[in-house]
């Protein structure tokens, strides 16, 4: 997934067939892309294929796969991103206006994670400004502008692909701020496939334990693994849609119910436009700084919950 050259704000999902594409992919992009989009190309394409995309987009492929539709006949191995969220453009359109600027159509670039990792929210205008911010900053607009598709995702790591790959958030790995990865293998073809380029030095790989992964995600595990089944839950009683992913987890503690109705409320009231046009007289620096702070608390506070007393029903 790139950026459209002509219009640099709007993603691009293309076949990549040389190193100097693949690394012009590199990089999150948090706004929705219809990925998808492509199929056709796919269909028509001379050659194994490798398909990169979200859990929702990995689920649609492998029910492609599963009938055996001509348009996904070329994936050999499907990889993905860990997913906590996905934003709407309105975001970038935002975080603009935080710094004055009315027009996306001037941006020239636009990276989700630039420079050093974990990297810079960073837009470069045709004036020749730039706006950076870290990338912890940017997470406060997350409330503001997450998708209702993100909220109601109940895959935090990417199950169905073949080898999924995840931010290594830890501090032991935050602090060297090299940008070091978690990676899955879920299928034989996965783990053959690392296996292949494991002597070639292609890549590194040093295993770790389960708990270990956990612990670096744990608030996500909780966000998608607890949240999205209550909030799912909150809105069958409601009579709303919601997805069937074939399974439900229950039984989670009262007070996880209590949380989740005041996260639900903030994120109904942050999604307002009077929300969004007050936060965009605030200096992003100093909101930016609160987030962080308050990921932090919701991470340790995440660290040590159990399943045990849970109900995963088919």
């Amino acid at each position: 997934l790139g950026f459209n050259t002509r219009r640099p704000w709007l993603t691009r999902p293309f076949i990549a067939t040389t190193p100097s594409e693949i690394l012009s992919a590199a990089g999150s992009k948090y706004i929705t892309a219809p990925i998808n989009q492509i199929l056709p190309q796919i269909e028509s394409f001379s050659g194994p294929l490798a398909y990169v995309g979200l859990p929702h987009q990995v689920q649609s492929i492998r029910k492609l796969q599963m009938v055996k539709d001509p348009a996904v006949k070329k994936i050999k191995y499907i990889i993905g991103p860990f997913f906590g969220n996905s934003l709407d453009f309105s975001a970038v359109t935002s975080l603009l206006k935080s710094y004055g600027i009315n027009d996306y159509r001037q941006i020239k670039k636009l990276s989700f994670r630039h420079g050093r990792w974990p990297g810079f929210t960073r837009i470069e205008l045709a004036s020749g400004q730039t706006i950076q911010l870290p990338k912890f900053y940017a997470n406060y607009l997350i409330p503001f502008h997450i998708t209702r598709r993100s909220l109601l995702c109940t895959d935090f790591t990417n199950e169905f692909t073949d080898i999924s790959v995840g931010d290594a958030w830890s501090p032991v790995y935050e602090d060297r701020g090299r940008g070091f990865s978690t990676v899955i293998s879920r299928s034989g073809a996965g783990q053959h496939l690392l296996e292949r380029m494991l002597p070639k030095n292609i890549i590194n790989l040093k295993p770790i334990s389960v708990a270990e992964a956990v612990s670096m995600h744990s608030h996500g595990y909780d966000f998608k693994k607890r949240g999205a089944f209550i909030r799912i839950s909150f809105l069958r009683l409601l009579g709303r849609p919601v997805p069937d992913y074939g399974y439900t987890i229950s039984g989670f503690p009262a007070s996880r119910y209590l949380l989740e109705i005041i996260i639900d409320i903030m994120f109904l009231i942050c999604s307002t436009s009077p929300a969004r046009a007050l936060v965009e007289r605030i200096n992003p620096v100093l909101i930016g700084r609160l987030f962080q702070y308050l990921r932090k608390i919701w991470k340790k506070s995440t660290q040590h919950i159990k399943r045990e007393g849970l109900t995963v029903s088919l």
